[in-house]
């Protein structure tokens, strides 16, 4: 979503930051990934 923050993509879909975080993590695990720049430079390879 454009490089958005958490709170930027909370506020977008009418969540909260928490609710961001907690998916965003899980996305980040079943990818295997630390963090969105590692999820990024996977997705793009």
């Amino acid at each position: 979503m454009e490089g958005l923050s958490n709170q930027k993509i909370a506020e977008r879909i009418f969540r909260s930051k928490f609710t961001v975080e907690k998916n965003v993590t899980g996305i980040y695990r079943k990818f295997g990934v630390p963090d969105r720049a590692a999820f990024v430079a996977k997705v793009l390879r």
